[in-house]
């Protein structure tokens, strides 16, 4: 499962983080105007941008988003030998 180059690992702590930060978001509001489903929403996305902006930067500089998806395959295949 590919989405824009990142391997299902590197979705799956992208997601990870935006939970956290969902959860972060609901635990400190109400300290602000901004209404308790606003306030939420608006983490999740700023940390799914980032994480994938993140990964992406990654892909960009040469280190490429995937290789633990390639680590399991192998060590998937190694122990079939």
């Amino acid at each position: 499962m590919r989405f824009m180059g990142l391997g299902k690992w590197e979705i799956a702590s992208i997601l990870a983080m935006a939970a956290v930060a969902g959860i972060f978001a609901y635990s400190r509001a109400g300290m602000g105007g901004i209404s308790l489903l606003v306030n939420v929403l608006l983490q999740v996305v700023i940390v799914l941008v980032v994480g994938i902006g993140f990964f992406l930067l990654l892909h960009h500089l040469g280190f490429y988003p995937g290789i633990a998806d390639d680590y399991f395959a192998r060590r998937k295949e190694d122990k079939k030998k």
